[in-house]
């Protein structure tokens, strides 16, 4: 039993460690981390940071982030095993594959060790640009195996989705979805129709995500519309950056870069739809993306890939439009009768933001991670 100094939560103290995320992380100190500290854990997080420091109640350890991947997945790996067996944690979190052997050696000197798998990451192999082709097979077995050994050794893991979910025993997967907090997200009160025409992304710029296709369809859209498309987000990889803003259709774009979520939050007011054209891959065509439901959440109609999992919540809610992802002439279609109709645009937009109210937002996920932490505490 670990004995805690008299300064300390009642609940214990939650480690979350990530070695490839920065400390702002949306989904790790935002939802996770905040969700825990409210409800009474002392919360701690080793990532990413320029400096260690305190936020929200929640102390950050900083790493030093290094652009060499190896680097990283070796010392970046072992420096951040070294901070967290210093804290004396009730619970250590860990949310990158690299760490999983981490985790395996903690459990052996009996800490409780939780996994936070994001994607499915063998699924997702097959779009990492950096990994040779021929290659693929390979790493994705590796990964599948190194997988399976988090699902036997570890205490629980905590799953993005169900597909990802299934990878893992069902007695320790538990799913926690990345929908928005949604009193984040303001409802639409401004005059909508009024709005510029501005169509919004937000994620990483690749080609994968649709990047081409989306600057491509708005190349395509009648003139008399005004339409703008801004993107906000980091390039995947970075030498990505020159070859796409020489894009004969790239003056139609105006460039974000990465925004904090407070940020991302402005911007979404400004706009008056939001795109999802993530390309039928593998890790793709089964997830649930992030960005689809913050869209919904701010109340903006969206124009998404016809992938399953998403037309069953695209149609249910009655909150945009289904594409072919591949196809720019669609894609170009659907936002220009949006933004032809705001008044069935609003319409959508506004079912969008009820559906996420009512069943896709992050207060239900976050009193499941609670329970979780609440059973592994009584273990």
């Amino acid at each position: 039993m670990t004995i805690r100094p008299p300064d300390e939560s009642p609940l214990g103290h939650a480690v979350h460690v990530t070695t490839v995320h920065a400390a702002d992380d949306p989904r790790i100190f935002n939802k996770e981390a905040l969700a825990l500290r409210r409800a009474g854990w002392k919360v701690t997080l080793i990532a990413r940071a320029d400096h260690d420091h305190t936020a929200d109640g929640i102390r950050i350890l900083r790493l030093t982030a290094s652009r060499k991947r190896f680097h990283r997945m070796t010392i970046g790996v072992l420096r951040a095993a070294k901070l967290a067996l210093r804290q004396r944690a009730d619970v250590i979190h860990l949310h990158d594959p690299e760490l999983i052997p981490v985790g395996v050696m903690l459990r052996l000197v009996g800490a409780t060790v939780v996994y936070d798998a994001h994607e499915d990451l063998p699924a997702q192999i097959a779009g990492k640009a950096w990994i040779a082709r021929p290659l693929a097979p390979v790493v994705a077995g590796i990964s599948a195996i190194l997988l399976r050994l988090a699902g036997i050794a570890l205490n629980a893991i905590v799953a993005a989705t169900g597909t990802v979910a299934k990878r893992y025993p069902a007695r320790k997967a538990v799913v926690i979805h990345n929908y928005p907090d949604f009193p984040a997200f303001s409802p639409i009160t401004d005059d909508y129709a009024g709005r510029p025409a501005n169509i919004v992304y937000v994620g990483g710029l690749s080609e994968d995500r649709g990047l081409r296709h989306m600057i491509g369809s708005v190349a395509l859209l009648p003139p008399e519309l005004g339409a703008r498309l801004h993107l906000a987000g980091r390039f995947q990889p970075e030498s990505l950056e020159i070859t796409t803003r020489q894009l004969p259709w790239a003056d139609h774009v105006q460039w974000h870069g990465w925004l904090p979520a407070d940020e991302v939050v402005d911007l979404l007011r400004t706009a008056r739809v939001g795109l999802c054209v993530l390309q039928p891959l593998p890790n793709y065509v089964d997830s649930l993306p992030t960005k689809l439901f913050e869209y919904m959440a701010a109340g903006l109609p969206v124009v998404a890939s016809d992938f399953a999992p998403w037309r069953e919540i695209v149609e249910e809610a009655g909150c945009g439009l289904l594409v072919d992802p591949t196809d720019v002439e669609s894609l170009a279609g659907a936002i220009a009768s949006l933004l032809a109709d705001p008044a069935r645009a609003r319409a959508m937009g506004e079912a969008g933001r009820l559906a996420v109210m009512d069943r896709y937002g992050w207060p239900a996920e976050a009193d499941r991670l609670v329970a979780l932490y609440a059973r592994l505490s009584q273990a």
